[in-house]
């Protein structure tokens, strides 16, 4: 069994948000197959007022079935990206420039309400990557952009992908995309992992 949750503790100022969340939630440890213990850094008379949690079955941490990573599977990375707001969904569309032309053409990114489908989209290779309060694109009022959410999910390092920490690494850092172009620069290019190209 695993458990994802939910703190509704973050208010405020979309970029202050993530640094405030940080300091109250100090980590969570699975203790057995029925309990699990999450500790926070100051006290409340109620927390679960704040928490919300998710249960998810063992199974699905089990080893997933990837897509083979063939040469017309398009990267991770993408080149020059135009961004659109459709109902609940971003729109992202390859801008081609003289410099670069990106080999994806289009993807979509949104948020899902349930914890096991965004494992068992993520396991599968099914989204390009996860955003978490990253800077609306322009003309979006940011008070329609941003969520005063954010979730928590356990990853299954058993799988062939997420065993890897420079995977791992790179989605934690997606919540904040200056963070992350900045990590990935740093990254050693000739290393069994190239680096994602992030605009």
């Amino acid at each position: 069994m695993g458990i994802a949750f939910r703190s509704r503790r973050a208010t405020g100022r979309p970029e202050s948000r993530l640094g405030r969340q940080r300091r109250y939630l100090a980590g969570c440890e699975v203790l057995d197959d029925v309990k699990a213990r999450i500790s926070v850094n100051w006290a409340k008379s109620e927390p679960r007022n704040l928490l919300d949690f998710y249960l998810l079955p063992a199974h699905t941490f089990d080893e997933k079935p990837h897509k083979a990573l063939t040469a017309d599977w398009p990267p991770v990375g993408t080149g020059p990206m135009a961004a659109s707001l459709e109902g609940g969904a971003i729109l992202f569309e390859r801008f081609d420039n003289p410099h670069h032309q990106g080999r994806i053409k289009s993807m979509v990114m949104f948020s899902s309400g349930s914890p096991d489908e965004v494992l068992d989209q993520l396991l599968n290779g099914e989204i390009h990557g996860a955003i978490h309060h990253a800077k609306p694109p322009p003309g979006i009022r940011p008070n329609r952009f941003f969520s005063t959410e954010q979730w928590y999910v356990a990853l299954n390092t058993k799988s062939s992908l997420l065993a890897d920490s420079a995977v791992r690494r790179a989605l934690d850092l997606t919540i904040d995309r200056d963070v992350l172009r900045a990590a990935i620069l740093k990254h050693d290019i000739e290393g069994p992992n190239p680096p994602l190209r992030v605009n």
